[in-house]
């Protein structure tokens, strides 16, 4: 699903951010 990819890359930015 597209929908996966682009929802998978937006999350692991935020947890990059976050740490």
């Amino acid at each position: 699903m597209i929908v996966l990819q682009l929802i998978i890359p937006k999350l692991i930015l935020k947890q990059m951010k976050n740490s």
